[in-house]
């Protein structure tokens, strides 16, 4: 065979094998739906749970009350968590408990829990008579069960479908676009003057530095939120992110950078207490390396409030 007729035979066989796949791509196919069996075994394949967790369900019974409240994928083990929620009755019972003498009446300020979550904490805030919360939360999952605060506290609850503690990126979307982000989310909060009582109080975890940098920021340039007034919050953080945020010069140069220097001059701060880290869903990969019973990673709560003497008016 010459070169010529392996050329033309090769080519002719690419030809049909293309125009054959065409062929069988244009014949429409019957839709299969998949049946239960197949969704459930995706949901397990996707969803990678961990042997610790079902462990630790299991040797705590009072959370089994809340365990089919919360979405499968906060079940799951993952790196680096862009929210934590409580999942802990107890705890956030405890947490009701240190918050609430710091409260005062709702007409002279917003009362907030952020990535509410079960809204375990405004439950117990509602129960101890606080008469209006506001809550922010993003997951649509978490938000389905929310709703039905409504019902149980008729007049009581408000949601919102944004998280404030993101309001550093509504800013700068507002900044491309002209919007109003900012000011829906912070609607209802009335302007004083600085040296008056707060405004506004956040309860919430807190997953990153960027919020209390914003704010930090906006007391600097004396914008955003800082224009109302000052701000309480109650942040359920890593240990970490406090470290960077309270270093001292004594500690090493990294941990001591500018916006520790910021942060102790602005605000005041005291930490309140220390809670398990395994009571917040979803786990950190990390935490697969202590063991049952050992609670050595924990999450630091934390009260900030901007110092009186902070604000300058130009």
């Amino acid at each position: 065979m010459t070169y010529d007729n392996m050329y033309l035979k090769r080519h002719s066989r690419s030809f049909a094998n293309g125009f054959y796949r065409c062929l069988s791509e244009s014949v429409p196919k019957k839709d299969v739906e998949p049946t239960k069996d197949d969704l459930k075994r995706t949901a397990e394949n996707r969803i990678p749970f961990s042997r610790e967790l079902v462990y630790f369900l299991t040797a705590n019974p009072h959370l089994s009350s809340v365990k089919k409240y919360i979405p499968p994928r906060h079940l799951a083990v993952t790196r680096a968590p862009e929210n934590l929620y409580l999942i802990c009755p107890n705890v956030a019972k405890s947490i009701a408990n240190i918050v609430f003498p710091h409260l005062r009446s709702t007409k002279s300020q917003v009362i907030a829990e952020t990535n509410a979550g079960l809204g375990l904490i405004t439950t117990e805030l509602l129960e101890k008579g606080v008469d209006l919360i506001r809550l922010y939360e993003m997951c649509s999952d978490f938000r389905r069960e929310l709703k039905e605060f409504g019902d149980v506290y008729p007049g009581r609850v408000e949601l919102f479908t944004k998280d404030i503690f993101h309001l550093y990126r509504y800013a700068f979307i507002d900044k491309q676009d002209n919007g109003n982000r900012v000011e829906a989310l912070l609607q209802g909060v009335s302007k004083r003057n600085w040296s008056d009582e707060p405004v506004m109080t956040i309860i919430g975890t807190m997953c990153n530095l960027y919020f209390l940098k914003y704010l930090i920021k906006s007391l600097v340039l004396q914008t955003g939120p800082t224009l109302y007034g000052r701000i309480k919050l109650f942040a359920l953080m890593r240990p970490r992110d406090y470290a960077v945020l309270s270093a001292t010069p004594k500690d090493n140069r990294v941990a001591y950078s500018a916006w520790a220097v910021l942060f102790n001059l602005f605000l005041d701060y005291d930490v309140l207490y220390e809670f398990p880290r395994k009571m917040f869903f979803p786990w950190d990969s990390k935490l697969k390396k202590t063991s049952y019973v050992s609670f050595y990673f924990y999450v630091c709560f934390v009260c900030f409030y901007s110092c009186l003497s902070t604000y300058v008016s130009f």
